[in-house]
This record gives structure tokens, sequence and C-alpha cells, in this order.
């Protein structure tokens, strides 16, 4: 929810992957040794050597906050190369649509042995991680489900087209040359004024406080009584006040109706036309992009992993 960038700073690496050439996928356990395999060493060290991951970006990001930066040029995504033919992103879709063998494709409960050991335990319960100790057969499963996450990977990426990303034409390589770029400037990211940000948030919320005492003012409002109107944000009730106090009726409140109603000939109450320019200037001071920018941006002030490429 806070992004990527802010993801792999606070991320723990517990389970690891990985399957050299055409060998079978390996698990190296870090709870149980921390010491990297020496084959999986030599492959991360060999910077002629090609890696191959399903969302490569997270791969890259987790990878470089624990010590190992890794020349975007050396990945292939398999999501990407999805992408690029108009096929799903996501592994287990892609698993179901290609057809993958049963005993290669993703695990079905992946997603609830990752909510046990990698999120936060309620705060309710005693047991606040749960680990191999805690749940040894459900950690067991969660070791073969990791493994198997590669192996499904290099089955999708066999049975996938290449034509329009990898090695299989010259636009094959072109786009996927384009790919690696992209990687470059969403690692490097933009520079965010947060300053700015935290003022247009602050100046934001004045503003909307202004605009809601108006409008208390304006309509009498009481909070014990319920009478008369809070803010005029509050769409049903600001709609249920023009149409039974004012007999204006007015079919939604979106900006362009309101200007248009505004420009007519009618001739409308001096109350009804304060509270319909306070809903507009109410509704233009919204800070949901500046909150996503300051939820974000990494505490060195860049934005990061925001262009997904072949995708929204």
């Amino acid at each position: 929810k806070n992004g990527l960038d802010r993801y792999s700073k606070a991320a723990e690496i517990m389970l690891f992957a990985f399957a050299p050439a055409n060998a079978p996928a390996i698990v190296w356990d870090r709870t149980v040794d921390p010491r990297m395999p020496g084959d999986l060493r030599d492959c991360i060290n060999n910077d002629s050597m090609g890696l191959v991951a399903h969302n490569a970006a997270f791969e890259a990001a987790v990878l470089k906050e624990n010590g190992y930066r890794i020349n975007p040029n050396r990945w292939h995504c398999t999501m990407a190369q999805a992408l690029a033919h108009s096929l799903p992103g996501a592994l287990e879709k892609l698993c179901e649509i290609l057809k993958v063998d049963d005993d290669l494709a993703k695990v079905k409960d992946g997603k609830a042995l990752v909510r046990l050991f990698c999120c936060p335990r309620p705060k309710n319960m005693k047991l606040r991680r749960a680990n191999q100790f805690t749940h040894p057969e459900e950690w067991e499963r969660f070791v073969h489900y990791c493994g198997n996450d590669v192996e499904a990977m290099r089955e999708v990426k066999r049975i996938m087209p290449s034509w329009n990303y990898g090695t299989g034409s010259e636009a094959a390589s072109r786009e996927k040359a384009l790919w690696h770029i992209d990687q470059h400037i969403n690692q490097r990211g933009v520079c965010i004024d947060t300053t700015l940000v935290e003022g247009a948030i602050l100046t934001a919320n004045r503003v909307q406080q202004q605009l809601a005492d108006e409008t208390k003012e304006l309509t009498g409002y009481d909070a014990e009584t319920k009478a008369g109107l809070s803010s005029t944000t509050k769409r049903d009730a600001l709609l249920n006040l023009l149409r039974n106090v004012y007999d204006v009726e007015i079919e939604n409140l979106r900006g362009s109706t309101i200007e248009a109603l505004l420009k007519t000939e009618h001739e409308l109450p001096p109350i009804v036309v304060s509270l319909l320019e306070n809903r507009l200037a109410a509704s233009s001071t919204s800070v949901s992009k500046y909150k996503r920018f300051k939820q974000l941006t990494g505490v060195d002030g860049r934005l990061r992993n925001t262009i997904q490429f072949c995708g929204a």
C-alpha cells in the first residue's frame, strides 16, 4: 500500500527460491542458515549472466535493499513478457490460461501462507509472529510454494510467445531493451517537493474547515438537533436540503452541473448560490493526490516504480 520503494526497505527475505540453468528449484531458508549458497552467490555476482523473475522490479528492489545491487539490464521479466502479449500479469492466471500442469502451476493457498508468515499478526493475538516453529506444517507448504513459484514461472516463460518481448526477433529485442530503460527510469524515480506536498495538504485542510464553517453559519447548523448542514461535501444531505428547504431540484453535484445551473437565468435564492459556490470550492480542494505522494515518496524524497511497462 505504501509502494515498492518503502516496502523493499522494510521487507525481510526469509525464503529465496532459485534455479540455476535447467536444474530443479532450490529454496534457501535464511531463517535456518543466513549464509547464501555458493551457486546462488556465483549467479548474482556474474554480471554476464541473465536473470529471470516474475515482476523483476520487485526482486531487484528487495535484493538492492539487502545488499545485492544488480544491473537492470541483466533481468528478464516474465510479467512484462506476458503484458507485452496482452496476457494477464498474475502468475496464477497465466498458469490457468496457458494450461500449465498442476504439478508445476502456482500453489493455490499461497496467498494464505503469505498472510500467515509475512504479514503482522492481529494486535489482540498473543503470538506476534508465525514461523516454522509455531506452524511447522504450514511452513513446509510455504517452502514448497516458494520453490514451486520458480518452476511455474519457468514453465510459463517456455510456453508464452516472445515475439513482442524477448530474443525471438529484432522487434522483441528492441522492446526488451525499452523495458531495461524503463527499469532504469523507475529505479531512479522523480524528485518530489515534500515541503510543497505537506504545505498543500495543510492549506487544503484549512480551506475545507473554513468552507465548512461558512456552511454551518449559512444553514444554521446545530449538532444536537441535526438542523442545517455541516459541510457541502456531504452530497446526499446537500441535495436533500436544496430540494426540501429551497425547492431547488438538481440532478447531481458534479462541477459542470453546478456551473451550468449558476449560469442560467433561473432565480436562485442567494443562500442556494452561496451553498453551490461553496460546494464547487470544497470539491476543488481535494488533496488525495498530495496524500498519495506523501504515502509513496521514499525517505530520500524520490518517488519510484510508478510506471508499469505495457500496463496502465
